[in-house]
Parts: structure tokens; sequence; C-alpha cells
């Protein structure tokens, strides 16, 4: 990281990290992302079957899969899961932008 230790550097040139830093979703753990929709009770689902990262999920990246192998029913957290995965990038924006008090 551009000026790890250096502070007062890092608040000057925020807006240059910023621009610089693009974040790849798929190096997101799936429990950090369950966590950020407030779903962290189907983490234990995604554990057992050995799914840790986002892109781990590609192999899993349609509506069946969510429900029989997660035990996600509701059909718009299915469809929302799908599209991030499969890199809607409407859905992944929105979903950057999303804080921890907002997925509350």
């Amino acid at each position: 990281m551009k000026y790890r230790n250096e502070p007062d550097l890092q608040v000057e040139h925020a807006k240059e990290l910023v621009e610089e830093g693009t974040y790849d979703m798929s190096d997101m753990t799936v429990i950090e992302y369950l966590r950020r929709l407030n779903l962290i009770k189907y983490a234990p689902a995604f554990a057992k079957k050995k799914v840790y990262f986002l892109s781990d999920l590609r192999l899993y990246a349609d509506m069946g899969s969510m429900q029989s192998e997660f035990g996600i029913k509701d059909f718009m957290l299915q469809q929302r899961i799908v599209q991030m995965v499969n890199g809607d990038k409407k859905v992944a924006e929105d979903f950057a932008l999303l804080n921890q008090n907002q997925a509350r």
C-alpha cells in the first residue's frame, strides 16, 4: 500500500489513493459479503461447501444452486447474489457503496 507508514501523506493524497485503488470484488471473503448484506446466518452453508471467496461462488452462480446448495429461498436474495457473482456492474456499484449501517 502506498504511503502505508505515512498517515499525513495518506490524508494529503487521499483522492489519488481512492482513484488508484480499484476494488476487486472477487477477493472479498464470502463472510464479509454476507455480513454486509446482513445474511450472516447463511455462512455455515457456504463454509460447508468450502466456498470462502466470492470468486469461488462462480461455480454456483445460478438461481438453483443458491437454494439447493446454500438454503437461500428468497428469490430477490438469490438474484442479487447471482448477479453480483456474474459481474453485473450496477449491483456491484450499489454493493460497494453500502456500509454496515445501511446493511442493517
